[in-house]
């Protein structure tokens, strides 16, 4: 009877902890898009100096992040003139990039093969480039490869889930989802941990906070937890509402929305009600298992 005791007594902290977690669901949230603005690597300029952008406006390159405000899209436009203020041989080339970059914007690739690729814009050929000695056209600008900061595709992709989760699990189970997505988000930011290994700063303090939280989780999930690191971790190439983690990383002007969604949702967040009830306990385990073991 002790045992038994004790038993239920460990069972019920693990719920009251689990429950504080659905409850600062927001709260973390905001900790971890705070993060991620703040690793964020945006993709590099064409050589051109004009990035693509998703919604097909081929003359609006994104604005960079600024450390202050995060990721935040430029509103204004700039046009630049092809035509009546030089040469006929200066017109025409320039006329033919603008029509080749907005025909590439309207293109949009849930996964792209290359991170940054669709950033490739070809404005600004150079007029003076000339043919090849057998006659070959002159080469268009592109942008060098991206490698997005280390670690910031975990935290994109356990920020995006929170999206996925809605997608995937449906009303009525509100308590499970919010504990899905902070069980989540914390596994992401003990695998950011381990990635990152002694780097120092406030923000990633907070993230060991929260990674933190995963030894309860290991002891409650028990078989079923190595599969959650797994999902987890796979997340990073996932997609939600049509916006896979690769172009997040490879677009300033999606990681600019992205951002903004994330920070929309923390903010309006509001802790579903959660059982605490022992029965809770086998409840939350089953869901687990049926989601995570195949």
């Amino acid at each position: 009877m002790v045992d038994e005791a004790r038993e239920v007594d460990a069972e019920l902290q693990d719920l009251a902890e689990l429950q504080a977690w659905v409850q600062r669901l927001g709260e973390d949230v905001g900790v971890a898009v705070a993060l991620f603005t703040a690793i964020y690597k945006p993709p590099p300029a064409p050589a051109g100096g004009q990035s693509g952008s998703r919604d097909g406006d081929s003359d609006t390159p994104a604005e960079p992040p600024g450390a202050a405000d995060g990721l935040e899209s430029s509103s204004e436009s700039e046009t630049t003139p092809v035509a009546g203020d030089g040469p006929a041989d200066v017109a025409e080339p320039a006329a033919e990039a603008a029509e080749v970059q907005a025909d590439g914007a309207d293109e949009q690739v849930a996964v792209p093969g290359a991170p940054g690729a669709e950033d490739a814009g070809v404005e600004g050929v150079d007029a003076e480039a000339s043919p090849s000695s057998e006659g070959s056209a002159p080469t268009e600008a592109s942008a060098p490869p991206h490698e997005p900061a280390p670690g910031s595709a975990l935290l994109a992709g356990a920020l995006n889930y929170l999206f996925k989760s809605a997608e995937l699990l449906p009303d009525g189970v509100e308590d499970l989802r919010a504990l899905d997505c902070a069980c989540v988000l914390r596994v992401a930011c003990e695998q950011l941990l381990d990635l990152l290994g002694s780097a120092s700063g406030a923000e990633l303090a907070d993230v060991r906070n929260l990674a933190s939280g995963t030894g309860l989780l290991r002891d409650f999930l028990g078989t079923v937890y190595p599969h959650l690191a797994n999902y987890v971790g796979a997340q990073q190439s996932a997609s939600a509402r049509g916006r896979a983690v690769d172009e997040i990383l490879g677009d300033e002007a999606v990681a600019a929305e992205f951002v903004a969604e994330v920070r929309a949702f923390a903010e309006s967040y509001r802790a579903p009600s959660f059982l605490q009830d022992r029965r809770n306990v086998g409840r939350i385990q089953a869901f687990f298992e049926a989601k995570l073991v195949r």
